[in-house]
């Protein structure tokens, strides 16, 4: 069974709470990428009418155990329906608008609650790569605490996972080299990113065991025909699976109409190295002389920066 730490997973962190048995997996001589913006605000709720109010940082876990245990019953009403793929979409869509609410009312909680040990605990949750929230709000959430606090163990713990965090969001470059590295289309045949003819490639990460990838990539296909009119760019969708059966059968489910290609490596291909895929989905608009442009937009937001460019 894979584990792969994404943000659909993090909602099952979110939900059981544990608060021991994280190892943090960072390079000590790596130097900080976090800095304190000058000013913070609340982030805007995913749906501000049914946001719920909370008093404590234990309410919204009872909130988010709630609302998972609403959805696990939809998951069982439509196991055996002769529809379950299409209603698979919407199940997991309805988690991925959970994790953004749960993440936002976290960040937020945490933002006006006082700064004591109980709610220190909630900036765990905020550590795992996630839409709403940056490693540098998380940062600045974890410097508003004592000093004592952010020296404990749990302190030095956090500060390590927004370094983490923050060296994927901010990377900027990469090696112009990986654009020769071979990879193969439904058809198996071989190309390159080197072969794409545009000035700008955005490649979108995903595979067909990850139900939020497949929500992306109906989204994507939704604005491929805007993404693309707006500037020289070519969508490139790199598969990270290792079942090429898998794989086929997902892009004609998802109707994925742009160039979807693969080396079947996963999170060990040279690729997801380069561009430090250890989550999915994720994206990165690039230029081919080696700078990152953006990662992780989606939706409007893309198509927004993607105005810019002009």
């Amino acid at each position: 069974m894979k584990i792969v730490v994404n943000y659909y997973y993090t909602l099952y962190y979110f939900a059981t709470f544990t608060l021991i048995g994280i190892v943090a997996c960072t390079n000590s001589n790596s130097n900080s990428h976090l800095s304190k913006p000058n000013h913070i605000n609340l982030i805007q709720s995913v749906n501000e009418l049914d946001t719920p109010k909370f008093s404590n940082i234990k309410d919204i876990i009872l909130y988010i155990n709630l609302e998972r245990k609403k959805l696990n019953t939809e998951k069982e009403k439509y196991k055996a329906d002769k529809n379950a793929h299409a209603l698979s979409y919407t199940i997991a869509n309805k988690e991925l608008e959970l994790q953004d609410e749960i993440a936002v009312l976290t960040y937020n909680f945490l933002l006006m609650a006082p700064k004591n040990k109980e709610n220190f605990e909630g900036l765990k949750y905020l550590t795992t790569l996630n839409r709403k929230i940056t490693a540098t709000q998380a940062f600045t959430l974890l410097q508003m605490y004592p000093e004592s606090i952010q020296k404990s163990p749990d302190g030095i713990f956090l500060k390590k996972k927004f370094e983490e965090r923050s060296l994927k969001e901010s990377q900027k470059t990469y090696h112009t080299s990986i654009l020769e590295l071979v990879l193969y289309d439904t058809a198996n045949h071989a190309t390159t990113l080197a072969n794409i003819e545009s000035e700008y490639i955005l490649l979108d990460f995903w595979s067909s065991w990850c139900a939020p990838c497949r929500i992306y990539n109906k989204e994507l296909i939704s604005k491929k025909g805007k993404i693309e009119q707006n500037a020289n760019i070519k969508i490139v969708a790199i598969s990270l699976d290792t079942d090429k059966k898998k794989w086929k059968k997902a892009v004609i489910d998802d109707n994925l109409t742009v160039l979807t290609v693969s080396d079947f490596q996963e999170f060990n291909s040279p690729l997801s190295k380069q561009f430090q895929i250890t989550s999915i989905p994720q994206n990165a608009l690039i230029n081919k002389k080696g700078d990152i442009i953006a990662r992780n937009l989606w939706g409007d937001s893309l198509l927004h920066f993607i105005k810019t460019l002009h």
